[in-house]
């Protein structure tokens, strides 16, 4: 169900909500919420409850998608609270 979600998610981010994915698969929305913030690599879309942590390390892959969702019109903040960073690290990435 996870690697659904991971998919659906990857898919269309806005489309794919925590909530309609938790709809879609018939489980708890915090279900999916968790899936999203407790990995070992940010998924897009991920962890919108987490607090920035200036010691979040990210990855290369992150950093990637952290660019590729900024450049495509989504707003720093979010794409920032997603991946569990502050919205300056953000900016330094893209």
């Amino acid at each position: 169900m996870k690697k659904t979600a991971e998919k659906l998610r990857q898919k269309n981010v806005k489309k794919w909500t925590h909530g309609r994915i938790a709809e879609a698969l018939g489980i708890a929305r915090q279900t999916v919420t968790d899936w999203f913030t407790k990995t070992d690599t940010p998924i897009a879309g991920a962890g919108n409850r987490c607090r920035p942590d200036a010691r979040v390390k990210v990855n290369v892959a992150a950093k990637e998608k952290i660019a590729e969702r900024v450049q495509s019109g989504e707003a720093q903040a979010a794409v920032a609270a997603d991946f569990g960073i502050s919205q300056q690290q953000a900016s330094t990435i893209v």
